[in-house]
C-alpha cells in the first residue's frame, strides 16, 4: 500500500493497470528520463573540470627606467663663421681695408663730378636754346665734356639745335639715333621740333610719320595730345594730324580742331580740315562750315562742298 498522504495532489488520475505479456517498459519521454515517483531527486553533479592548457611564453625583455629629462638641456654649438671654416682666407690687414675705402670714396665723388658736370652740360646746351643760338649747342655739344655725357640726350640736344638751325634732314638722322629708354625727359624737346616739321609738310612726310610710329605709342599719344589742344599753329597742327592718321586720337575732340584749322590763313590747312569734316560726317560743324565758306578766303570750293554734303545729310 502507498501512503496517500505521500501522493502529489496536484497529479492527474493515475490509469488502470492492465499485465502485458512482456515485461514493464516505462512510456518514453521526448524531454527527461522516467523517475518514479517514489525515488528522490539526484543531487546535481558538478560540472566537468576543463582542461586549462599552459602555453610557455618567452620571457619579456626587461625594461630600462626611464630617465629624467636633464635640468639644463645642452645648448647647440655656436655655428663658426664662414670666414672661419674657409681655409686659408685670412683677416683683411687694416691698411687693405683703408685703401679700399678711400678707392670707394675717390669713385664716389668721380661719379658725382660726372653727374654735376652732365647737369651743367645740359643746362647750358637749354639756355643756348632758349637765347636762339643754337650755333652754340652744337660747338658744346662736340667739346670734350659731351663725351662723359650719355649719348641719348646728346643726340636729343642736337637734334633740337639742327632743328633750330633748319636743317632738318640731319635732325631727322639724329633723332633716330636717340635710344628712347634712355631719353628721359628730353622727349619733348625732341618730338616738339619734328611734330612741326610734320606740321609745316601738313602731314604728307612719310619718313618723319615712319620714325613717329617707333614710338611708343602711349608715349607719343601723351605727348601730341597735350599739342593738339593748343593754339593753332604748324606743331599743333602736326600732332593732331599724326594722331589722326594714327588712330591714337581717343581724348581729342577733332570736330572742334578741325572746325577751329577753318580759320587758319593756310589754304592747304583750311581745305584739309574741311575734307575731314566732310568724312567725319558731325552736324555740329554744318554752321561752321557754311559761315567759312561764305567768307573770302581761300580752299572755298572744298568748304563749300563739304558744307553741302553734311546739309544734304541733315535734310534727306
Amino acid at each position: 500500500m502507498v501512503d496517500e498522504s505521500l501522493a502529489d495532489p496536484y497529479a492527474e488520475p493515475a490509469e488502470s493497470y492492465e499485465p502485458s505479456a512482456g515485461p514493464y517498459e516505462p512510456p518514453a519521454s521526448p524531454s527527461e528520463p522516467y523517475r518514479s515517483p517514489a525515488a528522490p531527486d539526484p543531487e546535481p553533479s558538478a560540472p566537468p573540470e576543463e582542461e586549462v592548457l599552459e602555453l610557455a611564453l618567452p620571457a619579456a625583455p626587461p625594461v630600462a627606467p626611464a630617465e629624467s629629462p636633464p635640468r639644463h638641456p645642452a645648448r647647440a654649438a655656436p655655428v663658426r663663421s664662414a670666414r672661419r671654416s674657409r681655409p686659408g682666407l685670412k683677416v683683411v690687414p687694416l691698411r687693405v681695408r683703408i685703401l679700399v675705402l678711400g678707392a670707394l670714396v675717390v669713385a664716389g665723388s668721380v661719379t658725382g663730378a660726372i653727374a654735376v658736370n652732365r647737369m651743367q652740360l645740359e643746362n647750358r646746351a637749354r639756355a643756348f636754346l632758349d637765347a636762339g643760338q643754337p650755333e652754340k649747342v652744337l660747338e658744346l655739344l662736340g667739346s670734350d665734356d659731351a663725351e662723359r655725357a650719355p649719348l641719348a640726350r646728346v643726340k636729343a640736344l642736337r637734334a633740337a639745335a639742327l632743328h633750330r638751325l633748319n636743317r632738318h634732314q640731319e635732325e631727322l638722322r639724329e633723332a633716330a639715333g636717340v635710344d628712347l629708354e634712355a631719353v628721359g625727359d628730353l622727349d619733348g624737346l625732341l618730338l616738339d621740333g619734328l611734330a612741326q616739321d610734320y606740321g609745316r609738310s601738313h602731314g604728307r612726310d612719310q619718313a618723319i610719320r615712319k620714325y613717329f610710329n617707333t614710338w611708343p605709342r602711349d608715349a607719343i599719344r601723351d605727348r601730341f595730345k597735350l599739342i593738339a589742344t593748343e593754339p593753332i599753329s604748324p606743331r599743333q597742327w602736326g600732332a593732331l594730324r599724326y594722331l589722326d592718321q594714327a588712330g591714337i586720337a581717343q581724348g581729342v575732340n577733332l570736330v572742334e580742331r578741325y572746325v577751329t584749322a577753318l580759320g587758319d590763313s593756310d589754304c592747304d590747312i583750311r581745305a584739309q580740315a574741311a575734307r575731314r569734316l566732310r568724312q567725319l560726317g558731325s552736324l555740329a560743324a554744318l554752321e561752321p562750315l557754311e559761315k567759312a565758306a561764305a567768307s573770302p578766303g581761300c580752299g572755298q570750293e572744298v568748304v563749300m562742298e563739304a558744307a553741302r554734303s553734311l546739309r544734304r545729310r541733315a535734310n534727306p
